[in-house]
């Protein structure tokens, strides 16, 4: 593939009467001097004034765990493969050794308070929804990461449907108007296009699309249709949005590959039309009028930036004359008054993806006017600035009752009460005064069953009766009462994208773990509540005092609070200015002193009091032609003696730099990369509780075969333990401490596996989880628990699968590898049906004995609906009619402490 320049431009703006913005210099002429621009970009300037960044950081960073440059077409491929492949085999009934460990959600599943009133965080990336035809009471919307959720009563519980599916990114939810049962989802997450389309060092692989699913009872179940990519489709991949035809069987689905029609429902598919589609939308008022507009990218100098319309269903299409510049124009969307048809809208992003017009049609697209080209309403402030996110977040809709007046969606919203001629604010991000919506716009809709506004974004749902305007005084946002009566209506959906997770042993009921764009999430006392902004990092919690935490965001920006996260302050302002974090910095606690604590930056670095002061570690070299060393990825402290470390750096393509191992003893620090895969990227290690020459390394990557390496000599050998494991990324590695039978746990990206010394390789360890990213894990060991975050699902729970290590046993004798220690539960099977129910069911268990029996029902919020003892019995049949709201459920079988658990939905329709 020939590598073709990409530009793009970065906007830095301050909170002041200036504005002010920072350009990042035109990309080199190929992926790597792409990838090395950025880094030397943001090296220089100061992140946390600028805004228009972290899109770009954080998918540079999926790119960097898949594989960066290295990255082949066949290995792409086969990473969907491999997706497939598990996903089946998650379906199929897990062996025994396996059962009575299914996973439950621990949350959040509701917005919790945060500790600052100018907070703006929610639950998670909402991309799309839809609405029933004629029940406003059943809504559905497609989450960026999380899936397809569906409520039926209003907004007020919520259930997904689509965990089971091979990837859970959603980019539209499509109904049938005529028949509510038939849908289209198209899976992947659209809102990437444009960031680095085919271009080769920038594989977004965990951004690539699976094409069209469809569903003939609402939801309930899924199956592919046969338009379908595979990864060496890349982006031509992910598909738009699918329109219904009135005729039976006929529908029209739009992408980045074009438009295709199906008319069997889905079992063939014929192209009509190659354009880079950006959005396509029906006229609310005519059958079969629909308008399309076409995408010009202009970091690959590819496509044209257009207005078509169609007046039979998408068979032809004709071009508009609209005005806009084919090529200084980028993403356009578009948008029809419900009150009159003549009334077409058009908004359109620059190539700075700021603003580069309103257009308005007032004879259904004949002919067309720039109504407006200021102010930037796509830019982060009062529309006085450069620059925006209007690849990433751009959106538009007209008032169901006035043609006159629009609403767009860009960072923040905007409203004309003039057909755009003049513009006034609807909502700004940062919640200095009163209440608003989250950042990041993604798509309107009226629903004019119950005639409420939603919006889509960043954060979560939202839904208002009426969308209040008021003048936006330039330079003073934050001096600004917003009208709006904003109803957030995410609460009941557990759609977080969480980067990393901590627990406390010493505190049980404990969590913090660090957010996608939401901040940092920390649960104490059963309370959830939002400590810190930005994208939610890297966290510790203290466990010798349960309010100090540590927090982290992008790059190594580390806080502490002291008061269980109602006040923060920076506590890495003095790590020298050269020093580089990586996206995700690591952070550690000494095993026995927890006022010691460590960050891994370019270089190591130790304090002994809590973060005031740091001191260095290490002296590792700097990359070729700069002033930081590569960042480390993560490190260990041995239990034995926290003085020895082993500690991971990454792999830089950009600066032709291997990932390397070290391992530091006896204050000396030793390369021990001899036998390890040096092009892929590190991402955990782990430790041996008693014995520290004994530790493991994980690899993120597409390379088979290549996922975790054991050391039992300090590094100077390794052994590849990796059979078993997907060729997916490892994000984590986690042993079970003073486990009789070597117990260890990887999360990947479609799971957790486990081994120990009863099985021959890695075995699927995820009844229950859904098809996501894991992204960390820990083990409580006073509950037994053992904890997982998600990026799209939140944080999971399940009991561990070895209860040999409680209490601690000798380990001066030999284990007795016969005792029933692994995978341990008295429950043989257990059956719930039918699922979904109304409230009544069967329930069915064999038990190979019973012991303190009990059920527990628990709904998606973890709130506990039911319990009952149940009597001492080895094979029970009983059947349950309970009062239970439409909703998802979890019904914990618990039989001698341990438990198992089936999820079920409740639907009353």
């Amino acid at each position: 593939m020939n590598r073709i320049l990409f530009l793009i431009i970065i906007c830095a703006i301050t909170f002041s009467a200036q504005t002010q913005q920072t350009n990042l210099p035109a990309f080199g002429l190929n992926d790597l001097e792409q990838a090395r621009q950025f880094e030397d970009w943001r090296s220089e300037v100061d992140l946390s004034n600028s805004r228009g960044w972290k899109w770009f950081a954080r998918h540079k960073n999926f790119q960097d765990l898949h594989g960066g440059a290295a990255v082949s077409s066949l290995e792409l491929i086969n990473y969907y493969t491999e997706l497939q492949r598990v996903s089946k085999e998650k379906a199929v009934t897990m062996p025994a050794a396996r059962s009575g460990h299914d996973w439950s959600p621990a949350g959040p599943v509701n917005r919790p308070p945060g500790v600052s009133n100018f907070a703006s965080h929610n639950l998670g990336r909402i991309n799309c929804l839809a609405f029933h035809p004629a029940d406003s009471n059943i809504i559905y919307v497609g989450v960026a990461q999380g899936g397809v959720w569906k409520t039926e009563n209003h907004g007020a519980s919520w259930r997904p449907l689509t965990d089971d599916l091979p990837i859970i990114r959603i980019s539209d939810v499509s109904i049938n108007p005529a028949n509510p049962d038939e849908m289209y989802i198209c899976l992947g997450d659209y809102a990437y296009i444009g960031v680095a389309l085919n271009t080769d060092g920038r594989k977004r692989n965990t951004h690539y699309g699976m094409g069209v699913y469809r569903s003939e009872d609402g939801g309930e179940n899924w199956s592919p249709t046969n338009l379908g990519f595979n990864q060496e489709s890349l982006d031509a991949s992910l598909m738009r949005r699918v329109i219904f035809d009135t005729i039976p069987g006929r529908a029209i689905a739009a992408g980045v590959s074009g438009i295709w029609e199906t008319l069997d429902s889905g079992q063939t598919w014929n192209q009509i039309m190659d354009s880079l589609i950006w959005d396509i939308e029906s006229d609310p008022n005519i059958q079969g009028t629909i308008y399309m507009t076409t995408g010009y990218v202009a970091n690959l100098d590819l496509g044209s930036a257009e207005i078509w319309k169609s007046i039979d269903y998408g068979r032809t299409w004709a071009k508009l004359n609209s005005g806009i510049p084919t090529k200084d124009a980028q993403r356009i969307e578009v948008t029809v008054a419900p009150s009159n048809s003549n009334y077409v809208y058009a908004i359109a992003c620059d190539l700075q993806r700021g603003l580069q017009g309103v257009y308005r049609s007032t004879d259904a697209g004949a002919s067309w006017t720039l109504r407006a080209s200021y102010p930037n309403i796509l830019e982060w402030t009062d529309g006085a600035g450069t620059g925006g996110q209007g690849t990433y977040d751009l959106c538009i809709m007209v008032d169901p009752n006035d043609p006159d007046r629009i609403y767009t969606g860009g960072v923040n919203i905007w409203g004309s009460e003039d057909g755009g001629l003049s513009w006034k604010g609807a909502s700004y991000w940062y919640h200095r005064d009163g209440w608003s919506t989250h950042a990041d716009q993604h798509y309107f809709k009226f629903n004019p069953l119950d005639q409420k506004f939603y919006v889509c974004n960043d954060g979560g749902l939202y839904r208002t009766d009426s969308i209040g305007l008021t003048p936006w005084p330039l330079s003073e946002p934050w001096n600004t009462q917003w009208p709006t009566d904003w109803e957030n209506i995410t609460d009941g959906m557990q759609i977080t994208a969480f980067y990393r997770l901590d627990i406390s042993d010493a505190n049980p009921g404990n969590v913090i773990a660090g957010a996608q764009d939401n901040g940092t999430y920390f649960k104490m006392a059963g309370n959830w509540k939002n400590v810190n902004g930005g994208d939610g990092m890297d966290c510790m919690l203290d466990p010798s005092d349960p309010n100090v935490i540590y927090m982290s965001s992008q790059y190594g920006n580390l806080v502490r609070s002291t008061n269980g996260g109602t006040f923060s302050r920076s506590i890495s302002r003095n790590i020298p200015s050269n020093e580089e974090g990586g996206w995700t910095t690591p952070m550690e606690m000494h095993p026995v002193d927890s006022t010691i604590i460590y960050a891994g930056y370019g270089n190591l670095y130790r304090s002994f009091d809590r973060g005031d002061f740091w001191t260095p570690m290490s002296a590792f070299p700097n990359l070729s032609g700069r002033s930081y060393s590569s960042p480390i990825t993560a490190f260990d402290l041995s239990a034995q003696n926290p003085e020895k470390i082993y500690l991971a750096k990454r792999v830089y393509f950009e600066y032709n730099e291997p990932s390397s191992i070290w391992l530091r003893e006896n204050n000396n620090w030793k390369n021990i990369t001899a036998g390890l895969p040096d092009s892929l990227y590190p991402t955990s290690i782990e430790i041996h509780e008693a014995n520290d020459d004994t530790a493991w390394v994980s690899f993120a990557g597409l390379t088979s075969g290549l996922k975790v390496f054991e050391t039992r000599d300090g590094g100077d050998s390794w052994n590849n333990i990796s059979a078993g494991l997907p060729n997916v990324p490892v994000n984590v590695i986690k042993r079970q401490h003073y486990s009789a039978f070597n117990t260890m746990y990887a999360g990947t990206d479609i799971g957790i596996y486990y081994k120990n010394d009863t099985t021959t390789q890695w075995e699927l360890y995820s009844d229950g989880l859904p098809n996501v990213i894991v992204s960390d894990v820990e083990i409580h060991y006073n509950e037994e628990k053992i904890y997982a975050s998600t990026f799209g699902r939140g944080i999971w729970v399940a009991d561990l699968t070895d209860s040999s290590a409680f209490p601690p046993p000798d380990t001066s004798s030999t284990p007795d590898t016969n005792t029933a220690h692994v995978n341990a539960c008295p429950v043989l099977d257990f059956n719930l049906y039918p699922n979904p129910n109304s409230g009544a069911f069967r329930l069915e268990a064999e038990l190979a004995a019973a012991n303190d029996l009990r059920i527990e029902i628990i709904d998606v919020t973890g709130r506990l609906v039911y319990s009952e003892q149940i009597p001492e019995t080895q094979k029970m049949i009983k059947d349950y009619s309970l009062e239970l709201e439409s909703g998802q459920y979890y019904l914990r079988l618990i039989n001698g402490g341990k438990s198992k658990v089936r999820p079920f939905s409740v639907t009353k329709r």
